[in-house]
């Protein structure tokens, strides 16, 4: 009983951040979700939000040559489209399988795939996502739903090349650049201390002489 209601518990608060997320970037053209949530061991369900527009633009421009003429040909073209431009990685490779792979239509249009064979212990992901780079400012947030995991949100835009390598700490997933970065300031100020306090022990040596 308590691990049915664990399981609803977790759904619902899932849906809840998934539907919040969504309703924020229903209405940007520029701007559009990609939700990571875990079902099952070694299953999860990759979500994409975007406007109808924003997927429009992208289709055009990438099927100049041989338009669709039907929803289900745009369908098809969308699917083809994230096959291309979205890359996914868990443990640097991608054994994965991508399945089940949905379009649904609207103002604001999702796509759902079921992802199988997922390794059960996460040590890095990497995503890179293009879909909608030909659009001006287009900005991507992603999402990661895991149980006992923090909620963190990540930003893929031009400035970090659509891409994002994450580590996976014990309970939170952890953007690798970032932590480099951050690494590096705390290293320069330890460096500029060490300097500082060399420079202040020579003045004091050079007085006493």
């Amino acid at each position: 009983m308590q691990t049915k209601f664990r399981i609803m518990k977790k759904f619902l608060l899932s849906a809840l951040v998934i539907f919040i997320t969504s309703v924020s970037f229903a209405h940007q053209t520029e701007a559009s979700t990609i939700i990571l949530a875990e079902k099952q061991n070694d299953v999860w369900v990759l979500q994409i939000n975007a406007s109808l527009t924003a997927f429009q633009q992208e289709i055009k421009q990438a099927y100049a040559s041989t338009p669709y003429k039907t929803p289900d040909e745009f369908r098809e073209m969308v699917l083809n489209h994230i096959a291309q431009n979205l890359n996914l990685s868990f443990n640097e490779n991608q054994n994965y399988i991508l399945t089940n792979g949905k379009v649904q239509l609207g103002h604001e249009t999702k796509v759902l795939f079921t992802l199988t064979k997922v390794p059960s212990h996460l040590e890095t992901i990497d995503l890179t996502n293009t879909l909608f780079k030909n659009i001006h400012n287009s900005k991507s947030a992603l999402l990661i739903l895991k149980e006992d995991f923090k909620k963190t949100k990540f930003i893929l835009n031009k400035d970090n090349n659509y891409s994002l390598s994450l580590s996976v700490t014990e309970d939170e997933f952890i953007d690798i650049n970032i932590q480099k970065a951050s690494m590096g300031q705390v290293s320069f100020l330890s460096i500029l201390g060490i300097v500082i306090a060399v420079a202040l022990l020579s003045k004091k040596v050079y007085k006493r002489i």
